[in-house]
């Protein structure tokens, strides 16, 4: 008969005044030795809860008080010191040696379980970008969204908080899941050099050519493993132009109400020079028209783009 079932049969939480958190305790244990719960669960009741080690440990002290004033209540206070002490053990076992059945599953089974993790936990079904969020702190950058602001906080991230190990898998699968929205180059370079994990396994990005950054940002995606790039283009893309433009402004002045063109603008050669990217599109911004490129600019950038990016790295390689 477990601990907790009998106590209750026989009255012993006032029999003995076991206090509420030790009784709490008690049921947990009953939980454990009846394989609802395992061990690592039940060691991080333990472990998370002082108010209810130190009531394990005040009960403890108790039931030998009890024992010698009322040798009758032995055997029960026995059995509750037994239960208290086992629990109080686990309690100094290193995490690492608690069973933890999760991890036991093959990789191909957990990532599909983190697949489900986000489907479940999804607002929004028809979700397939996410913006992560822009951060205050980055310096020389006043580049103005292109779209409504959206939060990359589709979803609850507490999967990624029980453990190293889970926490980069399960990342893993969201990076490689979505498509990454960024409302400028700045902004990408930013999350690209302070995310490792994210460099590393985000296969989607979309974001707006603009910013004073964009040739050190874009050559961050040189070395990563794309299957995908979106580049937003608006009146703001020309606005900084790249270095050898800036030479030529020195001695060739444009006309009154030139607008640069796209292939003056900082950021061209890094763009030219990515490879082996699968899909790469050319889009206008979510902007009112005063602020778009005409659809003639929007589908050379396009052309060029993907007679360039699309091929193999192995070219680049040989040039």
């Amino acid at each position: 008969m477990s601990v907790h079932f009998k106590s209750r049969m026989l009255n012993l939480k006032d029999r003995l005044s076991i206090s509420d958190n030790s009784w709490g305790m008690l049921k947990a244990y009953d939980d454990f030795k009846t394989s609802r719960i395992d061990e690592g669960e039940l060691g991080r009741k333990v472990r998370l809860s002082p108010n209810s080690r130190a009531s394990m440990i005040d009960t403890l002290l108790q039931c030998v008080q009890i024992m010698n004033d009322q040798p009758d209540e032995r055997k029960h206070c026995l059995d509750i010191i037994a239960a208290l002490g086992e629990m109080i053990k686990m309690r100094d076992q290193p995490v690492e040696s608690l069973s933890f059945l999760f991890m036991k599953l093959p990789k191909e089974l957990r990532h599909m379980c983190y697949d489900l993790y986000i489907d479940s936990h999804i607002k929004n079904k028809a979700v397939t970008s996410v913006v992560p969020m822009a951060d205050k702190t980055r310096d020389g950058c006043a580049c103005v969204p292109h779209s409504p602001y959206r939060s990359w906080a589709v979803l609850k991230f507490d999967l990624a908080r029980t453990s190293k190990q889970v926490r980069e898998e399960f990342l893993t699968v969201f990076y490689q899941r979505f498509v990454f929205s960024f409302h400028c180059a700045c902004e990408m370079g930013y999350h690209l050099e302070h995310n490792p994990l994210l460099k590393k396994e985000v296969r989607n990005i979309k974001f707006h050519w603009a910013g004073p950054t964009a040739h050190t940002s874009i050559s961050l995606l040189r070395k990563m493993e794309l299957q995908s790039l979106r580049v937003i283009i608006s009146k703001e893309t020309g606005k900084y132009l790249s270095a050898k433009e800036q030479e030529f402004r020195r001695y060739f002045h444009p006309k009154k109400g030139y607008h640069n063109c796209l292939t003056e603008t900082l950021g061209i050669e890094e763009l030219m020079a990515l490879r082996g990217i699968q899909v790469v599109q050319v889009i206008h911004a979510n902007r009112s028209t005063s602020q778009l490129r005409t659809d003639a600019e929007r589908h050379a950038l396009e052309c060029l783009l993907r007679d360039k990016v699309t091929r193999p790295r192995e070219e680049d390689d040989e040039e």
